[in-house]
C-alpha cells in the first residue's frame, strides 16, 4: 500500500526506515521514495495508488504501481541486496527522498554521511547542492558494518539536499531544495542498497558495489 518502501532491513535486524502509522518526523513521514508532494503519491500509508507483481524469478521481484488518478507510475524491481525504482510517469516535478533511521535510529553524533564526490559530513550538517554525476550518496553509523546508498542514474535536477529533522529521522532528497521539486525526467531511475563497508567504512568497497548495482549486468551463455 502505498506504493514505497516503509521498512529496509539489514541482515542484524536494524530498520533502516522504521515507517510508523502515527505522528510525524518518529513515523509517518518515513520512507523511500515519497517522490510527489503535496500528495504523498508512491509513499508508505498512501491509499491512492495500486500496485501488482508483474514477476518473480530467482534474480528479481518485480512490481509496478500507479495512481487513481493515471498520472503517476513507477515500477520496482527488487534485488536481493538492492532495489531500484523507475519513474514512469508523473504528473508534475518531483523528488527522490530518503526519510528514516539510518542503522535503526537516527544518532546525529555518531551518523554520517558520504555523498559525490567524496565528501563525508556527520548527520548533523546540513547541506543543500547540485551533486556532481555520478550522483550518489550513502549513509552510514558508528558502529555497523554496513552503509545504505542511493544513486540517481540520471544527470538530472537543479539541486540536492540533506538535513536531519527533529533529532528522529534523516531528510535526504534528489532534487529537493526546502519543499521545492525539481526533477522532470521520466523515465528516470534510481537505485537504493545495502553495501558492506567494514570498520573504517572503506569508501572504496562502498563504490564498486554501487557500480555493480547499476551499471548493466555481463550475460555469459
Amino acid at each position: 500500500l502505498g506504493a514505497g518502501f516503509a521498512s529496509m532491513i539489514d541482515p542484524d535486524g536494524a530498520d533502516w526506515l522504521s515507517y510508523r502509522p502515527f505522528g510525524g518526523s518518529d513515523g509517518k513521514f518515513r520512507g523511500i521514495p515519497n517522490l510527489a508532494y503535496p500528495e504523498s503519491y508512491f509513499h508508505p500509508g498512501n491509499s491512492d495508488s495500486v500496485s501488482h507483481l508483474v514477476s518473480d524469478g530467482p534474480i528479481r521481484a518485480t512490481i509496478q504501481s500507479q495512481t487513481n488518478d493515471g498520472e503517476w507510475a513507477c515500477q520496482w524491481a527488487i534485488y536481493p541486496r538492492y532495489a531500484r525504482l523507475t519513474v514512469l510517469g508523473a504528473g508534475h516535478p518531483y523528488w527522490f527522498l530518503y526519510e528514516g533511521t539510518p542503522g535503526g535510529k537516527l544518532d546525529e553524533a555518531g551518523d554520517y554521511l558520504v555523498r559525490a564526490p567524496g565528501i563525508r559530513t556527520s548527520a548533523t550538517e546540513r547541506w543543500d547542492e547540485r551533486l556532481p554525476s555520478p550522483r550518489w550518496v550513502y549513509f552510514g553509523t558508528a558502529d555497523a558494518s554496513r552503509v545504505l546508498y542511493l544513486v540517481h542514474h540520471e544527470d538530472e535536477g537543479e539541486t540536492d539536499s540533506y538535513w536531519p529533522m527533529e533529532q528522529n529521522m534523516t531528510v535526504f532528497g534528489f532534487g529537493r531544495l526546502n519543499l521545492n521539486s525539481y526533477l522532470e525526467q521520466v523515465p528516470a531511475s534510481f537505485t537504493v542498497g545495502f553495501a558492506d563497508a567494514g570498520a573504517a567504512d572503506d569508501e572504496g568497497d562502498v563504490d564498486r558495489e554501487m557500480r555493480a548495482a547499476c551499471e548493466p549486468p555481463d550475460v555469459e551463455v
